[in-house]
């Protein structure tokens, strides 16, 4: 059972209520963004403010460093009856955080943590990225949702609920 990821072992509920249960006592110890990126792309059938994320996880004995990926693809408004336009706007942002947990945290926790707590921590940032770039790019600014911590399960792979046997 321990050769199968995180993701696999756990529902998204019980990740979450795990979470809750090591927040005491985790440290962040870096921030950074890695990159900013928006640019014109040609428009594909995608569902508007499509939102995606990737994440990287570096594990060491007391640390884990988390990037996180966050992109979305937004459409330009069409006046009315007008035809749509060929182009979207891609939009991407890439960050990374460490945390150090106590000696006393368990395995499955940190990684857990890491996880979902790498979303939760970084998700304003994408949030703030995407507004501005966005009005920068001359759409309407999007304000993308706040989160909550079983989203930011799903987004990191958690399945929602028990498989059924």
């Amino acid at each position: 059972m321990a050769d199968k990821k995180i993701e696999e072992r756990f529902t998204a509920e019980e990740a979450v209520a795990r979470l809750n249960s090591i927040g005491a006592g985790v440290l962040l110890l870096d921030f950074r963004i890695l990159k900013r990126h928006f640019e014109i792309v040609p428009r594909t059938d995608a569902p508007e403010a499509m939102v995606r994320t990737g994440q990287g996880l570096n594990v060491s004995v007391d640390q884990v460093r988390v990037s996180t990926e966050f992109s979305a693809i937004l459409f330009p408004p069409l006046a009315e009856g007008a035809e749509a336009e060929a182009v979207a706007v891609s939009f991407s942002q890439s960050i990374g955080i460490a945390f150090q947990f106590p000696p006393e945290t368990d395995p499955d926790s940190r990684m857990i943590f890491a996880k979902i707590g790498g979303v939760i921590s970084t998700w304003p940032y994408w949030r703030t990225f995407l507004h501005s770039a966005s009005s920068e790019a001359g759409l309407h600014p999007h304000f993308a949702p706040l989160i909550l911590p079983r989203d930011a399960a799903a987004m990191a792979g958690f399945r929602p609920e028990t498989p059924s046997t």
